[in-house]
């Protein structure tokens, strides 16, 4: 299910108060990352990623990746 831009903004305004729970770093997206996302967002439902400057990938293309590899994951 895609979300609307009304959604997507209230999600991030959200978002925007908490800290990363789960960084992208030197090794890319790793399937134990990929799992380890799924548990925190399990737990927090909304959480915030960053990608560290070591990664090959940007925010985008790691949220891309990241999205079809996790079940709970939604993104637009």
């Amino acid at each position: 299910m895609a979300l609307t831009k009304k959604q997507i903004k209230q999600l991030r305004a959200m978002a925007n108060s908490l800290k990363p729970l789960f960084y992208v770093g030197k090794n890319d997206l790793t399937e134990s990352a990929v799992n380890q996302a799924d548990e925190t967002i399990e737990k927090h439902e909304l959480i915030k990623c960053a990608v560290q400057d070591g990664s090959g990938l940007t925010a985008k293309e790691a949220a891309a990746e990241l999205a079809p590899a996790s079940p709970r994951t939604s993104t637009s």
